[in-house]
């Protein structure tokens, strides 16, 4: 699969993604307390605590936030799909996310069903020419590694970050996919993202990989995500991601 930013769409998204970034990272009420407590700017408080000025932990968020959004916008109507945004719980800035890339769940009925559903999502990005980078290959890779271990941690990690931030409702939630020998099994579908400059594109599909190793029991798909010139657009929306909290004041 694939999906193709156009550049008549493109000026439209990056207006768009400053503000819808910032709140992966922290909510709209958790910044204006903050800014209360610390009397401190908004802009200083997001450069200084939660947004990363690594160029590699940006270009890997860049395409991890945008993939969240995506694959959510992919399954509807069928599903509406929910997870948790997991940039809001780093410890350090300019460091990668824990465990599955992106976990989504969709519960179809208020008792449990076998057309219950998680989606686990790896993400890779290649915004540059790199000629051994296989975003590709290593998307397809990471996919695999949730579908044998990741996700099954992931999802007990997520408990306890639930646990640690005393939001009941989301461990109630999250038990019917813990307990599935209770509960019932549920569907399982794992996708491996690429997210890579236009220019690449057609270089990335068509190059020859060895994805045998690889196999999946449950659904598994490959998405490739082409943005004309990529190191650029994620680079201006970082930029203007602390200027964004000016839509809260």
């Amino acid at each position: 699969m694939i999906f193709r930013a156009s550049e008549g769409k493109l000026g439209q998204l990056i207006n768009k993604l400053p503000a819808e970034y910032r709140r992966c990272y922290i909510t709209d009420q958790d910044l204006l307390d903050r800014v209360s407590t610390f009397k401190r700017s908004y802009s200083d408080i997001l450069r200084e605590a939660y947004i990363p000025d690594e160029p590699k932990i940006k270009s890997a968020e860049f395409a991890e936030i945008l993939s969240y959004f995506l694959v959510k916008e992919h399954y509807q109507p069928n599903y509406v799909l929910k997870g948790p945004k997991k940039w809001r719980w780093k410890e350090d800035r300019n460091q990668p996310v824990h465990k599955t890339d992106i976990v989504l769940f969709a519960k179809q009925a208020d008792s449990p069903s076998n057309d219950d559903l998680v989606v686990a999502v790896e993400v890779k990005a290649k915004a540059t020419q790199k000629n051994s980078y296989d975003p590709i290959h290593d998307a397809v890779k990471g996919a695999h590694d949730d579908s044998t271990r990741r996700l099954a941690a992931t999802i007990n990690w997520l408990k306890s970050q639930y646990v640690k931030r005393n939001n009941p409702e989301a461990v109630e939630y999250l038990e019917r996919f813990r307990n599935p020998v209770e509960h019932g099994s549920y569907q399982k579908h794992f996708n491996a993202v690429a997210v890579v400059d236009e220019q690449l594109a057609e270089a990335e599909l068509t190059r020859p990989r060895d994805l045998s190793p690889y196999s999946f029991s449950d659904p598994f798909c490959i998405i490739v995500v082409s943005i004309p010139s990529l190191k650029t657009m994620y680079e201006n929306v970082y930029e203007k991601i602390p200027a964004s909290g000016g839509d809260l004041f």
